[in-house]
Parts: structure tokens; sequence; C-alpha cells
């Protein structure tokens, strides 16, 4: 079901944000007040055509990666999905522009960039013991598009978590952020915008910059197997070299893995 509502006016700011961003990839937008699925509502609304922002107050049936589910909250989180092209992006790129934006964005309204970092593959965290994360990036191909889904956790506080989550999840509002979704929304539009023009090299450099993981002890899943020790590199676009409890360095490949924990210093 996709629920129009007072969300329909946000439309109309993004698109008026946009018109000062004439040469972006993402031109247009389509904010509902309930979908089941942004993903899937991008894909419908978009016909085909890249360029699409659909933004929901809320989801029923949202998901993550390796087929978790995503839970919206009303008026607390902010889902938003973006129709690229297949034909002229990669999947892996796509996902990291999408860390960076929404990194970019939540950097920005905080006035603090130091603040938050990407845990490989796919989340924004807070960079503080325990390690929290703030939002999450899936990326999934439909035919000719990508269709790229953002969710960022905005206005709740510690209640709004079931307690499994209260020590892994943290908000932008529990970091001081005091504004309104919709400025979250304009300017991770923008943000976007501007991480599709960097070359695949500055994409890459910029992941480097915040990876939130080198360094620390995690870990991880491949092959069916659970994998714990200390990244000491980590290329996306090829292997995680994990140095064991015995000293043994293994590398595991970036792409094919998932994350587990980060353990806590």
């Amino acid at each position: 079901m996709n629920t129009p509502g007072p969300l329909q006016s946000w439309s109309n700011s993004i698109e008026q944000v946009l018109q000062s961003n004439p040469q972006g990839t993402i031109n247009r937008a389509v904010a509902l007040e309930s979908v089941s699925s942004t993903q899937d509502i991008a894909v419908k609304l978009a016909n085909g055509q890249p360029g699409l922002m659909v933004l929901a107050g809320s989801q029923t049936q949202g998901r993550g990666t390796q087929g978790k589910t995503w839970h919206q909250q009303p008026a607390l989180a902010l889902a938003c999905s973006f129709a690229l092209a297949s034909t002229s992006e990669k999947s892996w790129r796509l996902s990291l522009a999408g860390a960076l934006a929404i990194r970019s964005t939540a950097s920005t309204l905080l006035g603090d960039d130091q603040l938050l970092g990407l845990r490989w593959p796919n989340d924004i965290v807070l960079c503080e013991d325990p390690v929290r994360k703030l939002a999450g990036v899936l990326v999934e191909q439909f035919d000719s598009l990508y269709i790229l889904g953002i969710g960022t956790n905005i206005l709740q506080q510690t209640h709004d978590w079931p307690r499994e989550l209260q020590s892994c999840t943290v908000s932008l509002a529990q970091l001081g952020y005091q504004n309104l979704r919709i400025a979250v929304a304009q300017e991770l539009v923008l943000a976007l915008n501007r991480m599709l023009l960097l070359s695949d090299t500055q994409i890459l450099q910029q992941f480097a910059l915040h990876d939130a993981i080198t360094g620390k002890a995690v870990s991880l899943v491949w092959n069916n197997h659970q994998y714990t020790g200390v990244v000491r590199q980590l290329d996306p676009l090829g292997s995680i070299v994990l140095e064991q409890g015995d000293g043994m360095c293994i590398e595991i490949p970036a792409m094919s893995c998932s994350m587990v924990r980060v353990q806590e210093s």
C-alpha cells in the first residue's frame, strides 16, 4: 500500500533543492507517507528511467542486505531509494557513494566530521565504543536500474529502540540533531549527487579516509565460516586482510563476506 499524506509536500521541497543542482544524477522526487518498501516503489515509479528519489515516512516491509528486515518507525526515521542506470554504474560504487553521502550529510548536520565512519560493507556508524549503527545502504538491480536504498535513524531516543538494539543503534537526535527529517533528505540528495560525480579512485580514497574497521577486532563470515581477528588492510575491490589470534594473516574476499560484529576495545 502506498499512502499519500503531508509528506507529499516534501516532493516539492526536494525538487526545489534539485533545481540548484541541475546537472546532478538525481533530478526528481516523490514522497509518500507510508509504503511497503521504497525499493519496490522506486522500481515501479521510475518506470525504467533513472534519476528518481523516493522517500517514505514509514515502510512496512523494508529490507536490508542478506535478507534482513529494516523496521522504520513512523515519523522517526527516513527511508530513501534512488533509481540509477545499471548501464553506467557499478553496484560497489553505488554502495560506497551512498554510504559516503549519508555520512557526509550527518556530519554536516551535526557539525562534526570525525564522529562517524563506514563499517564495511554498508553501515554508517558512530566511531566510539560501543560502535553503534546510524544508517545502512542497500543496492539491488532491477533490469536496467540499480536501486540504491538508504535508511537513516533520525529522531529516535533510547526508549524507541527495542532493548536488544539500544547498545548497537544510534540516531541523529541522540547525537544532538534538533531539526526535521526533511532537512536530512534535502542535504542527502545533494550529497549523493556530489558523490556520484567522483571517479572510482576518488570514491575509494574517500572510503579509506572514513573506514571504521581497519585496526579493529572483528568477526566476519565468509563461505559459511566465521573468522575473528584484527583487520590489517581493507580493499573494497579485493580482500580484507585479517590477523588472527595466532598471528597468522588470512585474506577474505571483501565483496563476498559479511560483518558479524566489531568488538569493543
